[in-house]
């Protein structure tokens, strides 16, 4: 399987949104979290990466401004983002 596969939804200055469309075809956003936080980091620096999984919930991939550390699910942002 290739890697994960999404769009970029929204841009903030603390966060950015991301949506899982690939997982049918290629590995998920959870499955190849590692690699989609690099990029994303790459792309947006050291921002909060929150991301609608294959199921379209919302998640958070936690990071540490480096490397990926652990999936967070913020719940309390759930009504205002999309």
């Amino acid at each position: 399987m290739g890697a994960a596969r999404y769009s970029i939804d929204k841009i903030f200055d603390d966060y950015v949104i991301i949506t899982d469309t690939g997982h049918s075809y290629t590995k998920s956003v959870t499955n190849d979290a590692e690699a989609v936080v690099q990029e994303l980091l790459a792309e947006f620096g050291n921002r909060r990466f929150l991301y609608y999984d294959s199921d379209g919930d919302l998640g958070e991939l936690v990071h540490n401004g480096k490397y990926f550390v652990t999936f967070g699910f913020p719940q309390d942002m759930r009504g205002s983002l999309k």
